[in-house]
């Protein structure tokens, strides 16, 4: 006996915290795409030196990633398996859900994209319509709908993302043997002043004697 087809579901946000409160719509979509793609954008500086031919290309950063599907909608039946609604009504709940302008948020809604193994979190950054098919009347009986997304995340968060190491993300740190509290702070800060915060952090009633394996949160540093 065959098992269920999953079908890609795809959420609206009003907020880019993806969170279940700012969650403002979702959909299955007709048909599972075929196949989707990504693309990583890397941004050079291109200064050439006076007198020389060529360029110094300086590495500025990693581009937030693009991710585009082309969607079918079908409005015969044959490939959604069930009474089809027209063309016109999916088309319209689509762009109802991933292009339509929020006056609340000043911007369309944010948009979660899940399927198997893909979670993806991002915008509409491009929409392109293609109606294929049509009924004796021209009216259209199919259309794919070619989307890139592009990957949204909060900007303090993404450069703190781009720094493994930053003090502005927090890490949850692991007790080695031999280590003590001041050797870890400064392993993240850079310096061991900030102790006293991470022990108050942690409820930590003493700074001696911490366990290996204990785990120990180290918050994002305080700005002076």
């Amino acid at each position: 006996m065959f098992g269920m087809i999953e079908k890609m579901k795809i959420y609206a946000y009003n907020a880019e915290d993806f969170e279940s409160s700012s969650l403002a719509g979702q959909m299955d979509v007709t048909v599972n795409p075929n196949s989707y793609n990504y693309n990583y954008a890397l941004v050079y500086d291109e200064q050439q030196a006076a007198g020389s031919s060529s360029a110094n290309l300086r590495f500025q950063g990693i581009r937030p990633v693009d991710i585009s599907f082309d969607f079918l909608f079908d409005g015969t039946g044959v490939l959604s398996y069930g009474i089809p609604s027209s063309i016109e009504e999916q088309i319209k709940e689509f762009q109802h859900l991933v292009l339509r302008y929020e006056g609340e948020i000043h911007r369309p809604k944010y948009i979660k994209l899940a399927w198997g193994s893909l979670l993806f979190k991002g915008v509409l950054k491009e929409l392109k319509l293609e109606y294929k098919l049509f009924d004796n009347g021209g009216k259209p009986l199919r259309a794919v709908a070619t989307c890139s997304f592009t990957g949204s995340v909060d900007d303090d968060l993404r450069v703190a993302q781009e720094n493994a190491q930053s003090p502005d993300l927090t890490h949850v740190k692991m007790v080695k043997p031999k280590e003590n509290l001041p050797l870890m702070v400064y392993k993240v800060y850079k310096e061991t002043e900030p102790f006293i915060e991470v022990a108050k952090f942690n409820e930590l009633e003493t700074i001696r004697g911490l366990k290996d394996g204990m785990e120990l949160k180290f918050p994002p540093k305080k700005n002076e």
